[in-house]
């Protein structure tokens, strides 16, 4: 079983160039801050004051879209395809319908386009889901992107026959 993002980065999708040990750190605080406001368990007197825009952007998306956490965080594999990933968020949202969400503290990179499209394919009981990312830049905003390029999921799944064909050929 294999994750999608690193699916994706043995494809040579994700560029880790930009990457730094911070800048994960930090995503993974704001996700789980984002986690903890959605289920309302944040203590945010308790909350780094590093974290506070970011969840303030994560907040005013909520506000201002009106969406409502389907699930948050929650591991989702196909058995078949014999991949498995987490995405950060499936809603409902007024307006637009059931979409999946990804959050994103640091840029938005072109890569995560795929990676939505494979949490689709990995969701496939949700007629029409759409796919977004949710960029919070860290000034208390958010940016939101929607993905509609239909070639994602065939990207996906050539990265994917990539990789099998490797692993049953004894590559790696």
């Amino acid at each position: 079983m294999i994750r999608v993002t690193a699916l994706l980065a043995e494809a040579g999708l994700i560029d880790r160039t930009w990457f730094s040990e911070e800048g994960a750190t930090r995503g993974t605080y704001v996700h789980q801050a984002c986690q903890y406001y959605d289920a309302g368990e944040l203590d945010e007197d308790s909350l780094d004051p590093v974290l506070i825009p970011y969840v303030e952007g994560w907040k005013k998306f909520r506000a201002d879209t009106g969406v409502t956490i389907a699930w948050a965080e929650e591991r989702i594999t196909d058995e078949k395809l014999g991949v498995t990933g987490q995405p950060d968020r499936l809603v409902e949202w007024p307006g637009v319908g059931w979409a999946i969400i990804d959050i994103k503290s640091g840029s938005l990179a072109d890569w995560t386009a795929i990676q939505l499209a494979a949490y689709r394919l990995l969701l496939p009981g949700y007629k029409n889901l759409k796919r977004f990312a949710v960029n919070l830049p860290g000034d208390g905003t958010y940016k939101v992107k929607e993905y509609k390029d239909r070639a994602d999921e065939g990207i996906f799944l050539a990265a994917l026959a990539i990789h099998n064909w490797r692993k049953n050929h004894g590559g790696k």
